[in-house]
């Protein structure tokens, strides 16, 4: 897959499929290999556009700045370097921030708008769990139990019925060979905690579907709707065996959820 120079950084992406084009952004501490579960239906029907924002995986910064709108420009620029006036556009998490910010400022390259698991704004308890979560990564303490913990946050209650399939989950987080570093984990961190709601979003005229995990403790489904009920042209769909990774949660769901409304 190639990795493509777009002015301070190197970034890489994955294409896969054909179609009409679908990007889609990652969260906090994700890259494009957060979609596996849900690539097989999607990339059935859309050529799915998979890049890793800057600071995580495989996209190189070289010490550029780390903030929601170089991330939101860097995703722009991936669609001039491919060739692509117009795409659909999916964002989750903090990846949702991202795309709200890039169909309120490019809303002619916009055609139709996910936002799953997100809100306008991360809440105050929000940022000071990140807070925490970053200081207890920083103090070089077991890491395997930070994602155990990190996890709770992450997924539905089912997760945790197998001990060892927790277990395995944290072991190959941590031996993931694009392992995000602590220090651009507080970066992009430092990006998403800065976030308030994005002035003018309420003028995304785009069709929009908010897509909430029904046990999503980071973004609760009725903050989440709430938060968008000012966007003219926004639809919402909770999975109800799902939580804030409602990707990996219900795949199923999740793929259904997007396809059938991309398709009307």
């Amino acid at each position: 897959m190639p990795t493509v120079r777009l002015g301070d950084i190197d970034l890489y992406f994955e294409s896969h499929g054909e179609g009409p084009p679908l990007l889609c952004l990652a969260g906090l501490a994700s890259d494009s290999q957060s979609w596996l579960p849900v690539i097989p239906a999607l990339s059935a029907r859309h050529r799915l556009i998979l890049p890793d924002n800057r600071a995580c995986g495989r996209t190189e910064r070289h010490e550029g700045p780390v903030t929601l709108e170089a991330m939101a420009a860097d995703a722009v620029a991936l669609l001039d370097h491919l060739g692509l006036e117009r795409v659909d556009l999916l964002g989750h998490s903090m990846g949702g921030f991202l795309a709200v910010i890039v169909a309120r400022d490019h809303p002619e390259r916009v055609g139709r708008l996910v936002l799953a698991g997100t809100s306008v704004a991360p809440s105050p308890r929000n940022k000071a769990l990140f807070a925490d979560m970053l200081a207890l990564r920083l103090s070089g303490g077991d890491r395997e139990l930070w994602w155990r913990l990190f996890f709770h946050w992450l997924f539905r209650p089912g997760f945790f019925a197998s001990d060892a399939a927790v277990t395995e989950a944290a072991k190959l987080a941590i031996s993931y060979p694009y392992a995000q570093s602590d220090a651009d984990f507080a970066a992009q961190l430092a990006a998403a905690s800065s976030r308030r709601a994005v002035a003018g979003f309420e003028r995304i005229a785009a069709d929009t579907l908010i897509l909430c995990g029904a046990h999503d403790l980071l973004f609760r489904p009725e903050e989440s709707v709430e938060g968008f009920a000012p966007l003219a042209n926004a639809r919402s769909v909770i999975l109800p065996d799902a939580a804030h990774s409602l990707h990996w949660d219900d795949p199923a769901g999740f793929s259904a959820a997007v396809l059938g409304f991309l398709a009307r």
